[in-house]
């Protein structure tokens, strides 16, 4: 997998990604079920798809933000580029890794970990959300923006007991 940080455009290590808890895994779709995996519909971010609502909805996507619950994406196709931005913090310093997301990515974000997502100006990708040994496909998970408040949400500060 191809993640860097931004700052430097440096390769990651693998035991950094391990420590923010995230996943990325590469599958064909028709493995994500062998893999105990259940998925939703397929939803496109694109300007043929979202029409008048897409450049909100892309806005609102590359804002930094967390969810209160883990987060998991299947890339089902990606037009252009498309990355996925983690704010990494260690010891009172922050940078961002960026992920470049392409077909057949699994990515997990554990809930309370900042991120983004970032689309180029004419970029399209189609996702779908998973879960893992259930069947329950949840809603969209609750998105919260970055600010002040965000810090003090419950999934925010279990996520930072464990880095």
């Amino acid at each position: 997998m191809q993640a860097v940080y931004l700052s430097n455009s440096t390769p990651v290590q693998a035991s950094v990604l391990e420590a923010i808890h995230f996943q990325c895994l590469i599958l064909p779709q028709d493995k994500l079920e062998q893999e105990g995996f259940s998925h939703g519909t397929p939803m496109e971010i694109s300007q043929a798809a979202m029409a008048d609502q897409f450049e909100a909805f892309k806005a609102k996507i590359s804002t930094e933000h967390m969810h209160d619950s883990n987060e998991n994406r299947y890339v089902l196709q990606v037009g252009g580029s498309a990355s996925l931005d983690l704010r990494y913090e260690s010891a009172g310093d922050s940078d961002w890794i960026r992920v470049t997301l392409t077909p057949g990515k699994l990515v997990m974000v554990p809930a309370g970990l900042y991120h983004r997502v970032v689309l180029e100006a004419e970029g399209s990708i189609t996702l779908v959300t998973c879960v893992q040994n259930s069947t329950n496909i949840p809603e969209e998970p609750a998105f919260h923006p970055r600010n002040p408040d965000t810090d003090n949400r419950p999934a925010r500060k279990a996520y930072l007991q464990t880095i």
